[in-house]
Protein backbone atom coordinates (compact mmCIF):
# COMPACT_ATOMS: atom_id res chain seq x y z
CA UNK A 1 0.00 0.00 0.00
CA UNK A 2 1.21 3.71 -0.83
CA UNK A 3 1.29 6.68 1.47
CA UNK A 4 -2.16 8.11 1.34
CA UNK A 5 -2.15 11.89 -0.34
CA UNK A 6 1.77 11.90 -0.62
CA UNK A 7 2.10 11.75 3.35
CA UNK A 8 5.38 11.24 4.66
CA UNK A 9 6.62 10.46 8.68
CA UNK A 10 8.15 14.50 8.30
CA UNK A 11 4.82 15.79 6.36
CA UNK A 12 2.95 14.78 9.73
CA UNK A 13 5.31 15.54 12.30
CA UNK A 14 5.26 19.43 10.93
CA UNK A 15 1.72 19.33 10.75
CA UNK A 16 0.96 18.29 14.42
CA UNK A 17 4.07 21.39 14.98
CA UNK A 18 2.10 23.48 12.79
CA UNK A 19 -1.36 22.73 14.94
CA UNK A 20 0.27 23.63 18.50
CA UNK A 21 1.63 27.08 17.20
CA UNK A 22 -0.48 30.00 18.17
CA UNK A 23 -2.49 31.11 15.00
CA UNK A 24 -0.95 33.94 13.16
CA UNK A 25 -1.65 37.59 14.63
CA UNK A 26 -4.78 38.91 13.47
CA UNK A 27 -6.32 35.51 12.64
CA UNK A 28 -9.71 34.44 14.19
CA UNK A 29 -9.49 30.56 15.70
CA UNK A 30 -12.57 28.50 17.02
CA UNK A 31 -13.00 27.80 20.46
CA UNK A 32 -12.33 24.25 21.35
CA UNK A 33 -15.72 22.12 22.07
CA UNK A 34 -17.15 23.04 25.34
CA UNK A 35 -16.80 19.56 27.06
CA UNK A 36 -13.37 20.51 26.02
CA UNK A 37 -13.61 23.53 27.83
CA UNK A 38 -15.17 22.27 30.89
CA UNK A 39 -12.59 19.95 31.00
CA UNK A 40 -10.19 22.07 30.77
CA UNK A 41 -11.56 24.89 33.45
CA UNK A 42 -11.57 21.98 35.95
CA UNK A 43 -7.88 21.17 35.10
CA UNK A 44 -6.98 24.99 35.52
CA UNK A 45 -8.54 25.24 38.71
CA UNK A 46 -7.45 22.39 39.89
CA UNK A 47 -3.85 23.07 39.48
CA UNK A 48 -4.69 26.77 40.26
CA UNK A 49 -5.33 25.14 43.95
CA UNK A 50 -2.67 22.88 44.09
CA UNK A 51 -0.10 25.62 43.63
CA UNK A 52 -2.13 27.88 46.10
CA UNK A 53 -1.27 25.43 48.82
CA UNK A 54 2.04 24.67 47.81
CA UNK A 55 2.85 28.37 47.70
CA UNK A 56 0.30 29.46 50.72
CA UNK A 57 -0.95 31.91 48.13
CA UNK A 58 -4.64 30.50 47.67
CA UNK A 59 -6.91 32.98 49.90
CA UNK A 60 -9.29 35.69 48.11
CA UNK A 61 -8.24 34.50 44.19
CA UNK A 62 -11.44 33.94 43.08
CA UNK A 63 -11.57 32.34 39.27
CA UNK A 64 -13.49 33.85 36.78
CA UNK A 65 -14.09 31.49 34.70
CA UNK A 66 -14.14 32.46 30.64
CA UNK A 67 -13.72 30.45 27.39
CA UNK A 68 -12.67 30.82 23.85
CA UNK A 69 -15.34 32.56 22.29
CA UNK A 70 -16.34 35.92 21.82
CA UNK A 71 -15.82 38.51 24.95
CA UNK A 72 -14.20 35.20 26.61
CA UNK A 73 -17.44 33.00 26.87
CA UNK A 74 -18.04 29.90 26.03
CA UNK A 75 -20.06 29.15 22.38
CA UNK A 76 -22.78 26.47 22.68
CA UNK A 77 -24.50 25.49 18.94
CA UNK A 78 -27.91 25.00 21.30
CA UNK A 79 -29.67 24.49 24.18
CA UNK A 80 -28.87 20.49 23.81
CA UNK A 81 -25.30 20.94 24.10
CA UNK A 82 -25.68 23.66 27.05
CA UNK A 83 -27.38 20.58 28.32
CA UNK A 84 -25.22 18.34 28.16
CA UNK A 85 -22.23 20.57 29.52
CA UNK A 86 -24.85 21.70 32.68
CA UNK A 87 -25.19 17.22 32.88
CA UNK A 88 -21.30 17.00 33.05
CA UNK A 89 -21.11 20.11 35.92
CA UNK A 90 -23.56 18.35 38.13
CA UNK A 91 -22.26 14.78 37.78
CA UNK A 92 -18.59 16.79 38.46
CA UNK A 93 -20.47 18.49 41.75
CA UNK A 94 -21.66 14.65 42.99
CA UNK A 95 -18.24 13.53 42.76
CA UNK A 96 -16.26 16.36 44.48
CA UNK A 97 -19.46 15.72 47.03
CA UNK A 98 -18.76 12.12 46.93
CA UNK A 99 -15.19 12.57 48.12
CA UNK A 100 -16.26 15.54 50.75
CA UNK A 101 -17.72 12.50 52.58
CA UNK A 102 -15.32 10.17 52.28
CA UNK A 103 -13.04 12.96 53.60
CA UNK A 104 -14.89 13.20 56.76
CA UNK A 105 -15.41 9.12 57.09
CA UNK A 106 -11.44 9.21 57.04
CA UNK A 107 -10.68 11.88 59.53
CA UNK A 108 -13.29 10.20 61.80
CA UNK A 109 -11.73 6.97 61.81
CA UNK A 110 -8.32 7.59 62.74
CA UNK A 111 -7.39 6.27 65.74
CA UNK A 112 -4.84 6.43 67.64
CA UNK A 113 -2.84 3.43 67.82
CA UNK A 114 -1.01 3.85 71.22
CA UNK A 115 -1.26 6.59 73.49
CA UNK A 116 2.10 7.62 73.12
CA UNK A 117 3.60 10.70 71.99
CA UNK A 118 4.60 9.51 68.60
CA UNK A 119 1.12 7.71 67.99
CA UNK A 120 -0.54 10.81 69.42
CA UNK A 121 1.31 12.91 66.83
CA UNK A 122 0.76 10.89 63.79
CA UNK A 123 -2.96 10.93 64.20
CA UNK A 124 -3.28 14.66 64.87
CA UNK A 125 -0.97 14.91 61.91
CA UNK A 126 -3.52 13.13 59.55
CA UNK A 127 -6.38 14.73 60.76
CA UNK A 128 -4.62 18.12 59.62
CA UNK A 129 -3.99 16.63 55.93
CA UNK A 130 -7.48 15.39 56.32
CA UNK A 131 -8.69 18.96 57.14
CA UNK A 132 -7.18 20.53 54.93
CA UNK A 133 -8.06 18.20 51.52
CA UNK A 134 -11.77 18.66 53.04
CA UNK A 135 -11.04 22.46 53.06
CA UNK A 136 -9.78 22.47 49.18
CA UNK A 137 -12.78 20.02 48.87
CA UNK A 138 -15.51 22.42 49.87
CA UNK A 139 -13.70 25.28 47.44
CA UNK A 140 -14.19 22.65 44.62
CA UNK A 141 -17.89 22.24 45.71
CA UNK A 142 -18.19 26.04 45.92
CA UNK A 143 -16.68 26.12 42.69
CA UNK A 144 -18.75 24.09 40.97
CA UNK A 145 -22.03 24.99 42.42
CA UNK A 146 -21.17 28.70 41.26
CA UNK A 147 -20.42 27.86 37.81
CA UNK A 148 -23.17 25.31 37.51
CA UNK A 149 -25.33 28.31 38.31
CA UNK A 150 -23.69 30.29 36.08
CA UNK A 151 -24.53 27.56 33.10
CA UNK A 152 -28.21 27.59 34.18
CA UNK A 153 -28.53 31.25 33.77
CA UNK A 154 -26.91 31.16 30.85
CA UNK A 155 -29.33 27.98 29.47
CA UNK A 156 -32.00 30.52 30.74
CA UNK A 157 -31.29 33.72 28.55
CA UNK A 158 -30.09 31.37 25.38
CA UNK A 159 -33.80 30.11 25.70
CA UNK A 160 -35.38 33.40 25.97
CA UNK A 161 -32.98 34.27 22.97
CA UNK A 162 -34.03 31.60 20.77
CA UNK A 163 -37.64 31.82 21.42
CA UNK A 164 -37.89 35.59 20.75
CA UNK A 165 -35.85 34.91 17.77
CA UNK A 166 -38.38 32.03 16.55
CA UNK A 167 -41.14 34.31 17.27
CA UNK A 168 -39.95 36.95 14.87
CA UNK A 169 -39.07 34.68 12.71
CA UNK A 170 -42.49 33.57 12.54
CA UNK A 171 -44.21 37.06 12.60
CA UNK A 172 -41.93 38.24 9.45
CA UNK A 173 -42.51 35.02 7.65
CA UNK A 174 -45.58 34.14 8.02
CA UNK A 175 -47.37 37.60 7.37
Amino acid sequence: MGVPDGATPEAEANNETAQDAPPPEGEETEPPPPDQQVDNEITSAEVRDWLGGIFGNDAGNEHESGGGGAGGEFLFADLAELDAVIGQWNSQRDEIQADQERIIGAYHDIAEPAGDEMSVGQAEASRESLLNMWKHNFQMLQYTDNYIKNLQGARGYTQAQDEDAETVMRTTYDA
